[in-house]
């Protein structure tokens, strides 16, 4: 993955004059030359200047400077500072920040949400966004959407992506492309792809020798080698030439040449004479013929006819036979014949029947057939078999031989078996290697295994990775998994949101703006996010101040510490009287139930008689767009809720710890059904959510139901 600095960074260095020049421009204030500068010092190598006038160039709200210095953030280990700048970089439409970004998240394992950075960076036309989109994409498994995107930027010039695209194409055997894409990248310096390029060119030397060969012994008459030449160029796609070299070789009556040829013609549509060779083929004792033929009667579903001639070759000895009789069989129900069938196809060497034996054995239970049928799958993964190894690891593992189920778990995981890789990712979990679990549970996440997504997700929800916990929960819970949808409720809920909701700081918490707060959310949108603390109680009297209001302020009748923005403007929140209606009534603005904002310039008069009761604070608390998730990611927060009246009844010396401990589950329930019963919407959602995690699904669509009419549009 590539960082990169803007390309305003990448000009030459100035002279001696030009920098005196640029030093009193940037003194002076202009910020074109504050960034001139930066990229000067930069390039001399004086980061600690060159960070300087960055961040005054940043703030002058320079955009450019701002993912500058990010970078130079990123030298220095400042990460968090570093994606703070990125993030405002980006809020304000550069695609660079965007890379940027994305290789700071993907260093941290977060390879979600970089993709999401480099997705949005590619789509915007960013060159270096396509390439690590497309090399994120490999390594999740995509690698269809990543060909796209290596072709659009391999089209725009990029070495790397020339030679990436080249890789990918070898893998589907499309050579020739694969090595334009190659000699195309080794031609712009693509040190890698030079290297590929070397070892490309010996092996072909090596194939052309050898096709040489071949054609001098098929040409002088040999039949072994005019069948393998045909097999040698079908494997090539050259299938013209190889129908030429297998019909000669069936013609001089080489018996798996009339099967090769058959299955030549097939694929090209000749089925007439291809069956022709197969009848040929079978009738003079070839097994494969006769297998072949009971497949093709199978596709056609003439399964008597291809049952006969299943059998015959499983007579001849065929292991693959067999195994097909075995299905045929189970499907109709002679379960003792097709076991029996699939046992001899096991002791033939085939290693799916092998692992089905196993499997069969399994089910049966007894001791003796438990270990039959371990011995069934370590024969299949002695012979390679990835889901032997898989089914072995899991036979292991489950009478806790975990350093050897691990093993095989990794072999069948390296060979691609998804199911293993996610059992390799539930033991590492178990044996505390955390990070390396989550990897093997992204691989297989990657591929779409479902159990694996919910794995992923919960392993991320545990080390507080909310927003791509929530992404794989949701993926799994698509694809019918009940426990990722309960899960993706439970994580919904925790971080659920609303006008009317609390935010309870935790411990570990220390900022001293707010340590030991709860926060009332009045506001929460695309916008932002705005509260005001509720436990801090200042020592300046309202009487004193506004006494026009004193009479209606709750006890303590002291201005409240609301936070640390605007702290020299009030804010007042009124707890209104059951079934008071508002609308009308200049000065109050509803938030949620019986709660309101009230404009201290309106009426006492006017508004005391819908006013039970009011609370005044002093500045506020505001969250950017966004902000407030990355802190409730952090578990900095959590959310929960209160009934109007509790939220002025409490003591603000007690109200955080009561809040922080949360109480039992029944005391939870019974907080969000005061406040529900108050006209919350906040209590409403949290309410449904517990009681849909519960079970109790008519209970939470009614309140959800409450919670959606209840909502002002």
């Amino acid at each position: 993955m590539t960082y990169g600095f803007n390309q305003s960074t990448q000009a030459a260095g100035a002279s001696e004059s030009d920098e005196d020049r640029c030093r009193r421009d940037a003194v002076a204030g202009k910020v074109d030359a504050m960034l001139e500068l930066g990229r000067n010092l930069l390039e001399r190598g004086d980061l600690i200047e060159a960070e300087h006038w960055y961040r005054l160039a940043c703030d002058h709200g320079m955009i450019t400077a701002a993912t500058n210095l990010g970078n130079i953030l990123v030298g220095k280990g400042e990460l968090t500072e570093a994606e703070t700048w990125y993030r405002r970089a980006i809020a304000a439409g550069d695609t660079t920040a965007l890379v940027c970004l994305g290789v700071l998240l993907e260093k941290h394992g977060k390879l979600t949400e970089a993709e999401t950075c480099y997705r949005r960076a590619a789509a915007g036309g960013h060159v270096t966004g396509m390439l690590n989109l497309g090399t994120i994409l490999v390594k999740l498994g995509d690698t269809a959407e990543a060909e796209k995107w290596f072709r659009s930027a391999a089209a725009a010039g990029e070495a790397a992506a020339m030679h990436n695209l080249g890789s990918l194409l070898s893998e589907r055997e499309l050579w020739d492309e694969a090595e334009s894409w190659w000699q195309r990248a080794a031609d712009a310096g693509e040190a890698l792809a030079i290297g590929t390029l070397q070892r490309w060119n010996a092996a072909k030397a090596e194939l052309v020798e050898a096709e040489k060969r071949y054609r001098t012994a098929a040409s002088a008459g040999d039949v072994d080698a005019m069948c393998e030449f045909g097999v040698y160029l079908r494997g090539k796609g050259l299938l013209a030439e190889a129908e030429v070299w297998l019909r000669r070789a069936a013609e001089s009556g080489r018996l798996d040449a009339m099967n090769d040829l058959s299955t030549l013609l097939s694929r090209s549509g000749q089925d007439n004479e291809a069956e022709i060779w197969l009848w040929r083929a079978a009738d003079k004792g070839l097994a494969a013929a006769m297998f072949n033929l009971g497949v093709t009667f199978y596709d056609r579903d003439q399964i008597a006819e291809a049952e006969t001639w299943f059998r015959r070759a499983a007579e001849h000895g065929m292991p693959q036979a067999m195994a097909a009789l075995h299905e045929l069989l189970d499907k109709r129900g002679d379960k003792a014949e097709a076991e029996s069938w699939c046992r001899q196809a096991a002791e033939g060497g085939h290693t799916d029947s092998m692992v089905r034996l196993g499997s069969m054995l399994a089910v049966h239970g007894s001791d003796a057939e438990s270990e039959e049928s371990e011995r069934w799958f370590r024969r299949a993964a002695d012979a390679g078999d990835t889901t032997g190894m898989h089914r072995l690891g899991v036979a292991l593992r489950d009478r806790n031989e975990l350093t050897e189920a691990e093993t095989w778990f990794r072999k069948a995981a390296a060979d691609g078996e998804v199911g293993a890789m996610n059992d390799l990712g539930v033991l590492l979990y178990f044996l505390g290697e955390r990070v390396e679990a989550e990897v093997w549970y992204r691989k297989a996440a990657a591929r779409g295994l479902p159990i694996a997504m919910w794995n992923l997700a919960r392993a991320q929800r545990d080390r507080g990775e909310l927003s791509e916990a929530e992404t794989w929960f949701r993926r799994s819970a698509e694809r019918g998994n009940p426990h990722a949808l309960r899960d993706l409720n439970d994580l919904l809920q925790q971080r659920c949101v609303h006008p009317g909701s609390l935010l309870v700081s935790s411990p570990d918490l220390t900022e001293p703006e707010f340590l030991n707060t709860v926060l009332y959310i009045i506001a929460h949108n695309d916008a932002g996010t705005l509260g005001v603390v509720l436990n801090r109680p200042g020592d300046v009297a309202v009487q004193e101040v506004l006494p026009q209001w004193a009479d209606l302020v709750a006890s303590p009748r002291v201005f409240f510490h609301g936070g640390p923005v605007k702290r020299e403007s009030a804010l007042c929140l009124a707890i209104l009287r059951s079934g008071a209606n508002i609308e009308g009534i200049p000065g109050l603005r509803h938030v949620d139930g019986r709660v309101a904002v009230l404009d201290l310039d309106a009426d006492p008069e006017s508004i005391a008689p819908a006013v039970e009761t009011i609370r005044i604070f002093l500045g506020y608390s505001g969250w950017q767009p966004q902000a407030l998730n990355i802190e409730l990611e952090r578990n900095d927060w959590t959310v929960q809720c209160l009934s109007a009246t509790d939220l002025v009844a409490t003591v603000p010396a007690e109200q955080w710890g009561r809040l922080a401990q949360s109480g039992t589950p029944a005391e939870t329930e019974q907080r969000y059904r005061t406040a529900a019963a108050d006209g919350s919407v906040a209590a409403m959602a949290m309410l449904a959510g517990l009681l849909d995690q519960r079970g109790d699904q008519a209970e939470s669509d009614h309140w959800y139901r409450r919670a959606t009419l209840d909502t002002p549009a």
